[in-house]
C-alpha cells in the first residue's frame, strides 16, 4: 500500500511571533487535541486524501526533528486510513472562510484550538492574505456542517 508522509513542525517557523519555540503539535496530535492540519497545496493534498479514502494509500504523520525541510523526520507518530477534508480561504482582511461559511473568531470550537494552537499563534502562523488551502481532518470533525449561516465578523489584527 502506498504511504504518504505529512510532517508537523516541532518549532514555530521563522517570522512567527514565537519563532523557535516548541509548537507542541506532537503532544497535541497524540492526545487528540490537534484534530487537523491546514495545507495550502489543495490539488496535491486533495489527491492524497482521495487515495487514502479509497483504500489505496495511508497517511503517515511524523514530526521534523529540527528545522522543517532541513532536518530528518522523527519516526511515525500516527497513521490514517480515512481522512476528512474541507477547503478554506483567508480573505484580504484575514477572515477565515470554510466552504462558504465564515469562521467565528472566538469560542472553544475555534479552528485554531482544533489545530493545536491558541488563536493568537494561529493567526500569526497564517498571516499572509489572501490564502487558500485545505483542512486535512484526522477525525470526523467538519466545520461546514456545524455552522448554519455566514457570520459577519470584524477582522482581528494581532
Amino acid at each position: 500500500m502506498k504511504c504518504y508522509i505529512i510532517t508537523l513542525s516541532k518549532t514555530f517557523l521563522k517570522g512567527h511571533r514565537r519563532e523557535g519555540e516548541p509548537t507542541g503539535f506532537k503532544q497535541a496530535y497524540l492526545s487528540g487535541v490537534k484534530k487537523h492540519t491546514l495545507r495550502t497545496n489543495i490539488e496535491y493534498w486533495g489527491k492524497i486524501i482521495d487515495e487514502v479514502n479509497a483504500g489505496e494509500a495511508y497517511l503517515s504523520v511524523r514530526q521534523w526533528s529540527g528545522k522543517p525541510y532541513a532536518s530528518k523526520q522523527d519516526s511515525e507518530i500516527g497513521r490514517h486510513y480515512k481522512l476528512g477534508k474541507e477547503l478554506f480561504e483567508i480573505d484580504p482582511a484575514g477572515v477565515f472562510d470554510i466552504e462558504g461559511k465564515y469562521l467565528p473568531m472566538y469560542g472553544e470550537e475555534h479552528l485554531s484550538f482544533n489545530d493545536g494552537l491558541h488563536p493568537v499563534d494561529f493567526y500569526s502562523w497564517f498571516n499572509k492574505y489572501p490564502l487558500q488551502g485545505i483542512i486535512i481532518h484526522f477525525t470526523d470533525l467538519k466545520y461546514s456542517v456545524e455552522w448554519k449561516e455566514k457570520l459577519e465578523v470584524e477582522p482581528i489584527n494581532f
